[in-house]
């Protein structure tokens, strides 16, 4: 999705998804992020991915976070590029709006 290899993208981003996220996304994901690591629940926020090129790709990402039997929070999530979807979707025309 992004055009980078496995071992290239790793030893790029490591840890710190934001790094390949554009950056005025980053404070409302990471937002997101802590509510869910506190209090079991699921959100979904949309964001930019960088791809190797430059290109923006239009992403939304569904979380989930769920406290196990240990006591400790897991969380889980699911990206999904949106990009075809926003591009065939047919715009309102609000052209005869009062």
């Amino acid at each position: 999705m992004l055009g980078y290899e496995e071992d290239e993208f790793y030893d790029l981003v490591g840890s710190i998804y934001v790094k390949i996220m554009a950056k005025e996304d980053w404070g409302s994901f990471v937002e997101l992020g802590r509510r869910l690591s506190v209090k079991p629940g699921v959100g979904s926020y949309f964001y930019h991915l960088i791809h190797k090129d430059g290109t923006r790709i239009p992403c939304i990402e569904v979380m989930q976070s769920a406290l196990g039997p240990d006591g400790i929070m897991y969380g889980y999530a699911n990206v999904m590029d949106v990009s075809t979807i926003i591009r065939d979707m047919p715009l309102p025309d609000f052209s005869n709006r009062q």
